[in-house]
């Protein structure tokens, strides 16, 4: 067992380790500011570094930690109504978009993360929102979609954030049901991921030590939302997910 825990620790502790310590910093003040954008930094950047099984490995373990603490907050304050029904499409997709994760070339995948992560920025750096009708149905399909494409890609984020963002709730509404609907999606990944066995002891102790610096950089990011101008965080946040596609899109 000791010489076990020896060889996981020596197979993690190498200069791949300084950058993920970086990324799951940024990933977290993200996803304290926007309730949903850790998946965004971490799946291009991470799947650069490790590939993007374990990319999505480390996602899961990392981002459904450290959204729990803003997700008890947000649980209080988010429109249960609406964001209900995407709770229960999240759940019912995630695995199915897994499926596909694990017959698909990690080479295509990565482009796949990196078209996803440039649409996703371009979204919502033009401020669409979802303009057609809102029920039980629309709520259902969207969280479907973005379950889908989180099992799949990692990234599956902005189609809820998008619908929601479109809704007549306040901003701290709104922002609430974002964070429920990110911490619901990483938790049925995480689920996932250890029904399929994907979690080996250097995934599990890479996610060990980079939760504690994405839990630590969200409560940051959480103060950023209330204390800084939103324009001005905005538009970092959105030029850094672009790199990020990009970089994965060119490595």
């Amino acid at each position: 067992m000791i010489e076990l825990i020896n060889i996981t620790l020596w197979n993690i502790w190498t200069l791949d380790l300084a950058w993920a310590l970086a990324i799951s910093g940024l990933a977290g003040v993200v996803l304290g500011f926007t309730g949903f954008g850790s998946a965004l930094v971490m799946m291009p950047l991470m799947a650069i570094l490790y590939g993007p099984v374990e990319a999505l490995g480390l996602l899961g373990i990392c981002s459904f930690l450290a959204s729990l603490p803003i997700g008890w907050t947000a649980a209080r304050q988010a429109n249960w109504p609406e964001v209900g029904p995407m709770v229960i499409g999240l759940i019912i997709a995630v695995p199915i978009g897994m499926i596909f994760l694990f017959h698909f070339d990690p080479v295509i995948i990565k482009r796949i993360i990196g078209v996803s992560v440039i649409a996703a920025t371009l979204v919502l750096y033009m401020g669409w929102i979802y303009k057609g009708p809102r029920n039980i149905l629309t709520g259902f399909f969207t969280g479907a979609l973005s379950g889908g494409l989180t099992g799949f890609t990692g990234i599956g984020g902005p189609v809820v954030a998008v619908y929601i963002l479109a809704s007549s709730d306040t901003t701290s509404v709104q922002r609430s049901g974002i964070v429920i609907t990110a911490v619901t999606v990483m938790g049925v990944l995480l689920a996932s991921l250890i029904w399929n066995n994907v979690l080996t002891p250097e995934i599990i102790g890479r996610g060990i030590l980079l939760t504690p610096i994405q839990v630590i950089f969200a409560k940051v990011g959480e103060k950023l939302f209330h204390l800084a101008p939103e324009r001005f965080f905005r538009v970092t946040a959105l030029g850094t997910l672009m790199l990020a596609g990009i970089a994965v899109m060119l490595e």
